[in-house]
């Protein structure tokens, strides 16, 4: 399993709040596709990088895609 942090500018299921930094995990099922989970560690915050302030220093910093929802900004994996 690896742990992964989003960031979400004005995410859809947190009205009014400017940015959130959500936990997701990946598996992948012997032979199968990744499966990403979203879990129930996020932060919210004013700011990105009030919440990239947050984010463990081992992480590496990943630009959102254009396969991604429209609110990711980023992710870290």
């Amino acid at each position: 399993m690896i742990k992964i942090w989003v960031i979400y500018a004005s995410p859809t299921d947190f009205p009014g709040v400017a940015f959130v930094m959500r936990q997701h995990h990946i598996k992948r099922p012997k032979g199968g596709e990744n499966v990403v989970t979203p879990t129930e560690h996020f932060w919210t915050g004013a700011s990105i990088e009030e919440l990239r302030r947050r984010i463990p220093q081992d992480k590496t910093r990943m630009p959102r895609s254009d396969d991604d929802e429209p609110q990711i900004v980023e992710w870290w994996f």
